[in-house]
């Protein structure tokens, strides 16, 4: 067997080296002073008004760059120590551009989580609320998008069990519907309809 040569390169400024292969998500936080290994502080006392506007401002739509909810975009706001008479006028912004918008975030969240994941309308309710969103607004929302439990177990079980016939298959589905919220009743009526039998799931 042939013997593996090894390579050794000189380098004479490793930190140079890096920089050509960070990602540009790691700069951005370098520039905002803060990161994932060793958060920093920004010593913003010697900003104008409008400075530390447009510095709140631009950290908060970095962390909008991924959906939020406005409760979870208020949070972040305090966290960075922003101004409480600041905090109102960023979110009254990021709700006028639609940076923030429960609604919809609402509507995409129901989509993936009853379409992709094939979660509980239980599970999905719980979930929204430790959002931030109010129960009146996941009410609405989950009337107009999100199927019945029963729907979504069904194709879950249409996914996840391989041999209706076999007794053990169907009880590791019936464990994985209660994994993913849905309850015993719900539960037991899909299996039973997936070939006529019941199944205990205990």
């Amino acid at each position: 067997m042939q013997e593996k040569k090894k390579l050794a390169i000189e380098v004479d400024n490793v930190q140079k080296i890096y920089k050509l292969y960070d990602k540009p998500s790691d700069r951005m936080k370098e520039a905002f002073g803060f990161g994932k290994k060793k958060k920093r502080t920004r010593d913003l006392s010697g900003y104008s008004e409008e400075e530390l506007k447009e510095y709140y401002k631009n950290r908060l739509l970095y962390y909008l760059e991924r959906r939020k909810t406005e409760k979870e975009a208020a949070r972040h706001l305090r966290e960075l120590n922003c101004p409480e008479e600041l905090q109102e006028e960023l979110l009254a912004f990021a709700r006028e551009y639609r940076f923030i918008d429960d609604e919809e975030y609402a509507r995409s969240f129901i989509r993936d989580a009853a379409g992709l994941k094939h979660h509980s309308c239980r599970r999905i309710r719980y979930d929204l609320m430790q959002k931030g969103l109010s129960k009146e607004l996941i009410d609405l929302v989950m009337e107009a998008e999100a199927p019945s439990d029963e729907e979504a177990a069904s194709a879950l079980v249409r996914k996840r069990l391989s041999d209706p016939e076999d007794p053990e298959a169907r009880r590791k589905c019936g464990n994985y519907l209660q994994a993913h919220g849905f309850s015993y009743d719900v539960i037991e009526r899909v299996l039973r309809r997936s070939d006529g039998e019941n199944v205990d799931i205990r």
